[in-house]
């Protein structure tokens, strides 16, 4: 009975606790093998826990980092691109001219780099969406195909309202980045569909193109940080491979998913799913 009483009290949070050896019987060798298990058990266990708390405590510095590092870029950044800017306005040789072109183009892709740092060291942090409130899809979409430009794309006709509850601007960078992937990999005279479909309390949202496709063994990768599937092609269109992992994260962020389907030479449809805002 006593070593029953034992028994039922060791547990992930108790076990310290080993079963009492009474004697020289079976019983006494059975507690013995037992305590010497738990005792591997313990050990174990608590390596796990120091491990653990190890990785959190680095991923948090990772963050911490990213998020301070990519903050302290923005301002010489920007002094870069005033300064290119005001190059541009005045009468430059042509040789000069390209030289500041490209300085201006490796400033934007910097830029944009460090607003996708931003943003994953918040989705990192729990904050990406902070402060909540209702948004029109529709809205949203609208914002979106006008920042990638509004040639090439066409919005299909959607049931309204389609409200959700979130950050609007985490939900218009979405579909910026996902307008812009599509736009950037679709054929050159194709368009970009926009598509919704209402499924009871949740809303589907289709972006597709019909470019060029995704093959079968990249799909389950590609919403990776930093995974490119294609690096000559990405690096022509300016990629780095954090727009479709920002997608993710916003999605996620709001309750939702986010998935692909592709056909080598046929196009690419990413299905984005939101919950509805309660009404």
């Amino acid at each position: 009975r006593l070593i029953t009483e034992n028994a039922q009290q060791i547990g992930g949070s108790n076990l310290a606790e080993r079963l009492p050896v009474v004697g020289q019987d079976e019983f006494a060798g059975l507690a013995k093998t037992l305590n010497g298990m738990l005792g591997r058990l313990e050990d174990a266990f608590r390596l796990e826990q120091a491990t653990t708390q190890q990785l959190r405590e680095t991923v948090e510095q990772q963050r911490r980092f990213t998020a301070d590092a990519s903050h302290e870029l923005k301002t010489p950044l920007a002094t870069i691109k005033a300064h290119t800017g005001l190059l541009k306005m005045g009468e430059l040789p042509e040789e000069d001219a390209e030289s500041v072109g490209a300085i201006d183009t490796a400033a934007n892709r910097m830029t944009g780099l460090v607003n996708d740092l931003l943003i994953l060291a918040r989705a990192d942090g729990g904050s990406l969406v902070a402060k909540t409130a209702n948004v029109d899809l529709m809205e949203a979409v609208n914002e979106a195909v006008c920042a990638v430009s509004p040639g090439g794309v066409d919005v299909r006709p959607a049931p309204r309202p389609l409200v959700v509850e979130g950050n609007a601007e985490a939900i218009t960078r979405l579909f910026i980045n996902l307008l812009d992937n599509a736009k950037k990999y679709a054929g050159t005279d194709e368009r970009v569909e926009v598509r919704f479909a209402k499924r009871g309390d949740t809303v589907e949202i289709a972006v597709v193109d019909h470019g060029v496709g995704i093959a079968p063994e990249h799909l389950s990768r590609l919403f990776n940080r930093f995974y490119r599937p294609d690096t000559s092609r990405t690096s022509e269109t300016g990629g780095t491979g954090l727009g479709l992992a920002i997608c993710r994260e916003i999605a996620t962020a709001h309750g939702g998913t986010i998935e692909v389907a592709s056909t080598v030479g046929k196009g690419t449809t990413f299905t984005v799913v939101l919950p509805l805002a309660s009404t």
